[in-house]
C-alpha cells in the first residue's frame, strides 16, 4: 500500500496486490468490511508479482511509481 494525492484527505492508501484471480472490486469490498473508511483503498492494482529488490524485499520505489 502506499499513498497517493487526495484534495480532501492530503493522501489517500492505493493498494498493489499480488493476487492471481482476484479483482479490485474483491479486495476493496474486503477492506470495506474490515477497515474505517479512510483506509479503504482509492484504488487498486492487481499484479502477477511485487516489485523486488535483488535481495527479494519489496522495492517501495517501484510500488510508488506503479501507483502514481
Amino acid at each position: 500500500v502506499a499513498g497517493v494525492p487526495d484534495a480532501a484527505l492530503g493522501e489517500r492508501p492505493f493498494a498493489l496486490v499480488e493476487w492471481p484471480g482476484g479483482t479490485p472490486e474483491a479486495v476493496v469490498a474486503a477492506c470495506r468490511s474490515a477497515f474505517p473508511p479512510f483506509k479503504v483503498p482509492a484504488g487498486v492494482l492487481i499484479v502477477d508479482a511485487l516489485p523486488a529488490t535483488s535481495s527479494g524485499n519489496i522495492a517501495w520505489e517501484r510500488v510508488r511509481f506503479l501507483v502514481s
